[in-house]
């Protein structure tokens, strides 16, 4: 999650490019490839598992994420509510956690109150409580 210290326009379709690359592979994600979440002054992502990664591949590796206007011919940009453009891109590098994964385990506990739970609710609510855990 990178928190900017101002609101954002994060409507869809968003404003900005963001670009992830995993040193030492061949993966280049996109927004299109990634799960972006824009709010407030926020903006959160995680790799989609749809597009195919080997988890395994990345343990340990260097990645470089890029936000705002990401290549010579992209129009995009992070503007803040008051339609503002960001001067620079916004980029920084981390690295994967290098673990086990047979050995590893994650657990999220939450709570939904006054809400009937069953599979139809919990189905329903899928794609929210994906986003505020991408948001923690």
């Amino acid at each position: 999650v990178v928190v900017f210290t101002e609101p954002l326009r994060c409507e869809k379709p968003f404003t900005f490019d963001l670009q992830v690359i995993i040193e030492g592979t061949n993966y280049r994600f996109d927004r299109e490839e990634l799960q972006v979440m824009c709010k407030g002054r926020r903006v959160g992502f995680q790799i989609d598992p749809t597009v195919g990664i080997d988890v395994e591949q990345v343990m340990g590796k260097t990645f470089t994420v890029e936000i705002g206007k990401v290549g010579v011919d992209s129009l995009s940009n992070i503007f803040d509510a008051n339609g503002n453009a960001i001067e620079n891109n916004v980029k920084f590098s981390k690295t994967f956690a290098n673990i086990n994964l047979d050995e590893a385990s994650l657990l999220f506990k939450f709570i939904l109150e006054d809400i009937e739970c069953s599979d139809g609710t919990v189905g329903a609510l899928a794609d929210e409580i994906k986003e505020k855990i991408m948001l923690l």
